[in-house]
């Protein structure tokens, strides 16, 4: 193989991995963009998981609701 050919090569090569590295890098960027939304849902429900449960408890220690309720819905 000639000098300039493996330059060409070489240089050909340096762009192509440039071209994935940015690619990379925006896939990288969407995911992270797509996935805090989730994050945000998971941490309602995880509330809204906690909150019922508060309420439960105090519905059950203040004999409001029939424990074998409170068992169905835990």
């Amino acid at each position: 193989m000639e000098e300039s050919s493996i330059e060409e090569s070489v240089a050909s090569v340096i762009e192509e991995a440039k071209e994935v590295q940015e690619a990379v890098s925006a896939h990288i960027s969407k995911v992270s963009s797509d996935e805090e939304p989730l994050r945000q849902r998971v941490r309602l429900v995880d509330s809204r998981i906690h909150s019922l449960r508060s309420s439960l408890d105090s519905l059950l220690s203040n004999k409001l609701i029939a424990p074998s309720l409170a068992d169905k819905v835990n």
